[in-house]
């Protein structure tokens, strides 16, 4: 079973066993599951500061690399994670038009290397960002929203685990 540190209404084991059904690369793999997970905690650290949607950061978290068809350049598995999300809404978790709005926009371009003006996109994308650190990347605080780029502290904990593995995974 899936022990995670908090409730949550979006991640459940179904539903993770779901989206790992489907994801056509090694679970193992740099963006597997472990990142996934990783996601979820970052985008949970830096909600607790802002005013931000929590449903829409956990979704994205499980869903934007989950439509990857190889660990390189894979320059559409963004737009295949918007589209894929469509397809959940309603089934697997409940979602209006603006969460879904943002979580499409969220996923979509969450690899273009950008800043968002909408809190709950940055931050879905800083929680991204900052686990880097597992393909030996230092997060860069210029593509960081303000929260996270003015918290060191919180660079350097999610960078160090970033490099650390989700026992059973």
């Amino acid at each position: 079973m899936l022990e995670m540190p908090f409730k949550s209404d979006v991640l459940t084991q179904p539903f993770l066993d779901y989206l790992a059904g489907q994801f056509q690369l090694d679970l193992k793999g740099v963006h597997g599951i472990a990142h996934w997970l990783r996601v979820v905690v970052n985008g949970r650290m830096i909600a607790k500061h802002l005013d931000v949607n929590i449903k829409v950061i956990e979704l994205f978290a499980l869903i934007h690399d989950s439509r990857r068809w190889n660990h390189l350049s894979d320059i559409n598995h963004g737009l295949r994670a918007a589209d894929f999300c469509n397809s959940l809404n309603a089934k697997w978790f409940a979602a209006d038009e603006t969460e879904m709005r943002l979580l499409r926009t969220a996923c979509r371009y969450h690899s273009d290397g950008k800043l968002h003006p909408n809190p709950t996109i940055q931050t879905c994308w800083d929680a991204d960002r900052l686990d880097l650190g597992r393909v030996a990347i230092e997060p860069d605080r210029n593509f960081l929203g303000a929260y996270s780029a003015s918290r060191p502290d919180l660079v350097l904990s999610a960078t160090e685990r970033s490099k650390q593995k989700f026992a059973g995974l």
